[in-house]
């Protein structure tokens, strides 16, 4: 859908998945795709560490450091 809409061809290693929950890092490892996690949910920083996303944040207090993670994978 993202290509149709975009006309950007997307590959999977260019796909991240932000969320704040186990659920979505267990997709994104079945999808192939990165993801990055950030404890601004139900879900503590250590819940969310144990179940090994790609990256991780407390909170968005340092959005620079997302955008950055993101910035590095555009060509």
């Amino acid at each position: 859908k993202a290509e149709e809409t975009t006309g950007i061809h997307f590959r999977y290693g260019d796909v991240y998945f932000l969320d704040d929950s186990n659920d979505s890092i267990q997709t994104s490892k079945i999808l192939g795709i990165k993801h990055i996690s950030v404890a601004t949910g139900e879900i503590s920083y250590e819940q969310l560490k144990a179940a090994n996303p790609d990256y991780i944040f407390k909170d968005f207090s340092n959005v620079t450091a997302v955008l950055n993670i993101l910035d590095r994978q555009i060509d």
